[in-house]
């Protein structure tokens, strides 16, 4: 009788064990898991803003629409006495909308908004420093 208890207390502790140990595999595995796809999800990399703001001032032109049309275009001529020619003509084109950026600059320096603009972030940020106790001063450079 004692050997039949003994067994049964004893594989209710492998069963435990058991238990225990695929818990704490799977929570080993959810930990991983998030850790490594809560950062980089799929293999994207966060992009830094300095690179983004780089690429967009290197930009000349901001497409915001593209047309693109193609055709075929067939001709026939009769020829005299009898007879005619044919040419198929594959016809293409294409149609970009979007801003001129060197010109929105060009035209926003003329009308003065960059300086008002930039007059507005220096008075910002001075306040922002004044509340911190510190003081700033800007320096003006031509474009």
């Amino acid at each position: 009788m004692t050997n039949v208890t003994y067994s049964k207390e004893k594989g209710v502790k492998w069963k435990l064990l058991a238990l225990v140990s695929t818990a704490l595999l799977l929570m080993l595995i959810a930990i991983f898991s998030y850790s490594h796809f809560a950062t980089f999800p799929w293999g994207v990399r966060p992009l830094d803003s300095p690179s983004i703001v780089l690429q967009i001032r290197q930009l000349k032109q901001l497409v915001t629409v593209r047309y693109s049309l193609q055709r075929v275009v067939g001709i026939t001529e009769p020829k005299e006495p009898f007879g005619s020619e044919s040419i198929l003509l594959m016809v293409g084109g294409e149609a970009l909308a979007g801003v001129e950026l060197d010109e929105v600059r060009s035209a926003a320096l003329n009308m003065g908004i960059l300086d008002q603009a930039q007059r507005s972030a220096e008075t910002a940020l001075k306040d922002c420093l004044a509340a911190l106790g510190m003081q700033a001063q800007f320096e003006r450079h031509s474009a």
